[in-house]
């Protein structure tokens, strides 16, 4: 049996969804309420291929994983709309 999974095109259903929703402004969230808006976004059952996009995501940098006081980690969606700002140090001499 050989999986088929289309990851970019879900990843684009994803975080289109996602960004109407405004999902980063519920800040960090448990993995099962994701897979839960993911299968309804993509329409996926099957519980390995949900996981398999969701860490797919993650590893794009589309949610941030946190880990918790226990065992466990917790996702946040990033805005994709957010400048990516860069820090740098800037020294000025005046003469």
């Amino acid at each position: 049996m050989e999986l088929k999974l289309d990851l970019e095109g879900h990843k684009e259903k994803v975080i289109k969804y996602m960004s109407r929703k405004e999902i980063w402004s519920h800040g960090f969230i448990r993995y099962n309420i994701l897979k839960k808006m993911i299968a309804f976004i993509t329409k996926i059952k099957n519980n390995y291929e949900l996981r398999k996009l969701f860490l797919y995501l993650v590893d794009e940098n589309i949610f941030i994983k946190q880990k918790t006081n226990v065992r466990s980690y917790l996702y946040k969606f990033t805005n994709p709309n957010e400048p990516k700002i860069e820090n740098k140090i800037i020294t000025i001499t005046f003469n």
